[in-house]
């Protein structure tokens, strides 16, 4: 068969250089964790409403559920293996948890180690004679910390510190203040563990109790005390959130604020003072998390955080984020009801996934953390209460711009009443090695327009109802910047195979002289080539002038 390649291409690019800014969000997909956590055949946990994540290197989220329901009862961890890919999700851990309500979970990932807290809230303590009598649901403690390895099995050496702690393998809250420092169990005081991170300066486990001056450390492996970490001052014991970057420098959500404590060695950090002040917050609201993201190209470390104010639903159903100073925002004290941040620096859980725009988050109970899969740092958030779903985010930094006209070889469109030319499948890439695919609408009169977060040398792949694939040349992308790629697109693909030969013409016949609202010309809308409203005269001449022409790759 005759090949004849198409070479009508105009490219012009234009660049723009952008300093380090806050990062680029791009959704890429929504996991609904509604049947895994109600009743129905998929259900993995009863009772149960999500409560923290975190994400391994090999593309696992892990999820930490708490109680919805009062009383004590079940809670655990639901693992999502390929995340980010065709996911599978299954039941990675259970434990007996505290009541629903502000009682939460954590879970941590470290290296090939799972650390589930659950019950985190809850009041642990015991009598004079060292018997736990407070956060006990016959007879099982239901507020500590446990260690699994990946592949779900619990490390039952992990935290056995005090003998009498009816929990074999669980790190509990009375143990974490006492047993660890070298004190003795105070019977006349309860003691209850907020939030737990990895301490990236000193590999270890950093708990935050309530109450407390200082940040706990523990031994990954074995759960056993570390040099506790002390804070030059402390103004508030309403500690709910932790997070660290990699110099070990610590931020909080605490009381109504953001806050950072610079790290000044493994056991000491500064006092903590406020990076935004977050004036809506009620003090001490469970579900009031920070994450540190670390930046990369195009962007600078930044921080995501969500609010518990009581001031209008519409406000709080939002995750913020901001550089780790506060700025770009408008002010570094904001209420959730007031315009302290900028909109661009907002995420409503609406954001676009491809050509879809799925539903805003429904209530503020919203956890952001962040991991890198494949090389590509992530941003997860997830919904509690009644919406029980993951949304995952790609960070990068400020998208590439690639946009032009395609030149449609016939078609016009607006005879037939089409709103516009298709959605063509554009395809970013290295030589033939795909890095972005997307659906793109094309405009009647050819124009298009779409964002990329691949930047660098690539070619770009044209590939719409009707028309032959088309590749550009090489061409060179730049964040914030945009490039112009403008292509020749050759008409008369009915069958979408990249050729234009016998198969569509015998479509066309079967087709000839139908118009629209016809059956027989909407099973075969492909072969309107013009787009007139009817497959004619004038579609064959199309056909025909571009009979045995091929793709161009």
């Amino acid at each position: 068969m005759k090949r004849t390649m198409l070479s009508a291409l105009t490219l012009v690019a234009s660049a723009t250089v952008v300093s380090a800014q806050v990062p680029t969000l791009t959704h890429v997909k929504r996991i609904d964790l509604i049947p895994f956590l109600n009743t129905g055949a998929s259900q993995l946990l009863t009772d149960s409403q999500p409560s923290d994540l975190a994400i391994a290197s090999d593309g696992t989220i892990y999820v930490a559920t708490q109680r919805s329901a009062g009383g004590a009862g079940t809670v655990g961890v639901l693992k999502i293996a390929n995340a980010v890919g065709s996911h599978a999700v299954s039941l990675f851990a259970t434990s007996t948890g505290a009541q629903g309500g502000d009682r939460e979970s954590r879970v941590v990932v470290d290296g090939s180690n799972v650390y589930f807290g659950y019950g985190l809230g809850q009041n642990v303590g015991t009598d004079g004679a060292g018997a736990y009598t407070v956060g006990v649901n016959a007879g099982v403690l239901v507020s500590g910390v446990r260690k699994y390895s990946t592949a779900g099995v619990q490390d039952t050496g992990f935290g056995n510190i005090d003998p009498l702690d009816p929990e074999t393998g669980t790190l509990n809250p009375v143990e974490i203040r006492y047993l660890q420092t070298g004190g003795v169990i105070n019977p006349s005081q309860t003691q209850r563990t907020e939030a737990m991170a990895v301490d990236p300066l000193t590999s270890t486990l950093a708990i935050m109790n309530r109450g407390q001056g200082f940040m706990f450390r523990v031994n990954l492996a074995t759960g056993a005390s570390a040099a506790a970490a002390n804070f030059a001052t402390v103004a508030s014991a309403g500690w709910r959130d932790l997070s660290f970057d990699a110099s070990g420098n610590a931020y909080f959500k605490v009381d109504n604020q953001l806050a950072k404590s610079t790290r000044i060695d493994a056991t000491n950090l500064s006092a903590y003072s406020p990076v935004l002040l977050d004036t809506g917050n009620v003090p001490f609201s469970s579900y009031t998390k920070v994450a540190y993201v670390p930046g990369g190209a195009g962007y600078a470390d930044s921080l995501f955080m969500n609010t518990r104010g009581q001031i209008g639903a519409t406000n709080q159903n939002k995750v913020y984020y901001s550089l780790t100073d506060g700025t770009p925002n408008a002010a570094a004290a904001f209420s959730n009801a007031a315009a302290g941040f900028l909109p661009t620096n907002q995420l409503t859980g609406a954001e676009p996934i491809g050509a879809v725009t799925p539903t805003a988050w429904t209530n503020p109970l919203l956890t952001t953390r962040t991991g890198n899969i494949g090389g590509k740092q992530y941003v997860a958030v997830l919904l509690g209460g009644g919406g029980q779903q993951l949304d995952i985010y790609e960070v990068s930094g400020p998208k590439a711009t690639v946009s032009g006209t395609l030149n449609l070889d016939g078609w016009d469109g607006t005879g037939g009443g089409f709103a516009n030319a298709g959605s063509f499948t554009v395809q970013v890439r290295n030589g033939m090695t795909v890095l972005d695919t997307q659906n793109v609408t094309v405009a009647n009169n050819g124009a298009y327009s779409f964002q990329t977060t691949q930047t660098g040398s690539v070619n770009i792949r044209f590939k719409g109802p009707r028309f032959l694939a088309k590749a550009s040349g090489t061409v060179t992308l730049t964040g914030g910047g945009t490039t112009t790629v403008n292509a020749a697109m050759v008409n008369g693909n009915v069958n979408g195979d990249n050729v234009v030969d016998f198969f569509d013409y015998l479509i066309l016949s079967d087709a000839y002289e139908s118009s629209t609202p016809d059956a027989l010309y909407t099973a075969n809308i492909n072969a309107d080539f013009t787009g007139d409203g009817t497959i004619d005269f004038f579609d064959y001449l199309i056909l025909n002038a571009n009979y045995e022409k091929e793709e161009d790759n």
